[in-house]
């Protein structure tokens, strides 16, 4: 959602986030998101994030291609993603 709709994302919209979730499973409740495989899910992990010590601005790129590396990993679910995504958006 960061990315895709370039949002400047801060830590009041993630209850937000949450509470939209919530409603949204009640009548998906079926729906399940399955994670791709254990070794398919990215060269790049969160131990190697917090194992480079860099400088902010490339801690900051690092973290970002990190995330962009997960969300092509999950593309089989985007459609779903991309759902929930607009219709926080529509509300926030």
């Amino acid at each position: 959602m960061i990315f895709k709709y370039d949002i400047n994302w801060t830590y009041q919209l993630s209850p937000k986030l949450s509470d939209y979730l919530n409603k949204y499973k009640v009548n998906k409740q079926g729906e399940y998101l399955t994670p791709p495989e254990r070794l398919e899910r990215g060269k790049t992990t969160t131990t190697d994030l917090i194992d480079k010590q860099k400088h902010e601005a490339e801690y900051k790129e690092l973290i970002k291609e990190w995330a962009l590396e997960v969300y092509d990993k999950w593309n089989a679910h985007h459609s779903i993603v991309d759902e929930i995504a607009k219709g926080f958006l529509d509300r926030k």
